[in-house]
């Protein structure tokens, strides 16, 4: 089956070093949050260690969060009438034998997750930031106790969305997880999810 090229070495080492430090983040900040899950800071060495990779891997993700926007901002900041009516049905989701507009190389829902990841992840570094250095930023207390609950909101809601990504991007859909594994995709998947994407990937050819 012929294959076709979807996210470059490049793409793919940035998006998987932004997917490990999330993790990192979500893991260390579980076990700092409370005395009770205190447990979970032994996975790195306990509750400093913890905190040294929490601050580090926060750095991490700030920055890959801005090579991600900047690498793909071309095609996922762009909306068209195509993208109106991917909307309009839910990109097929909510029912079957809907017909599903063409997508270039991000459909409309992958658009919206790629903003909401760069403004959150944007809120999410400034909060770590304010959290982690109050005194020399000089923030009053009352500040950097309101961004203690914003930090929380913000994590929650971007747990949720990168768990409902990573189920769209493997069960719901097969042979997605392919493009950030090998980088490559089959025509045939890239044909029937990416249409505008894949004419013009071939046009190119």
């Amino acid at each position: 089956m012929a294959m076709i090229e979807r996210h470059n070495p490049k793409e793919r080492a940035v998006h998987s070093i932004h997917a490990i430090s999330f993790i990192i983040l979500l893991l260390t900040g579980i076990g700092l949050y409370s005395k009770s899950f205190f447990g979970i800071t032994k996975i790195f060495g306990g509750v400093d260690w913890s905190r040294f990779f929490h601050h580090w891997a926060g750095v991490v993700f700030i920055i890959t969060v801005f090579l991600i926007y900047f690498q793909w901002k071309d095609e996922a900041s762009v909306f068209d009438e195509d993208d109106k009516e991917w909307f309009r049905v839910f990109g097929g989701y909510l029912g079957k034998g809907v017909k599903v507009p063409p997508s270039g190389k991000f459909n409309a829902g992958q658009k919206v997750f790629f903003k909401m990841i760069f403004y959150a992840g944007v809120l999410f570094g400034i909060t770590g930031i304010i959290m982690w250095i109050p005194q020399i930023l000089s923030i009053p207390k009352f500040i950097v106790q309101l961004t203690y609950i914003l930090h929380d909101m913000i994590l929650i809601g971007l747990v949720m969305g990168v768990l409902t990504h990573v189920y769209l991007g493997t069960i719901a859909n097969p042979g997605t997880i392919s493009s950030l594994l090998t980088g490559q995709v089959d025509e045939q998947w890239a044909r029937h999810h990416h249409e505008k994407w894949y004419k013009a990937m071939k046009k190119g050819k």
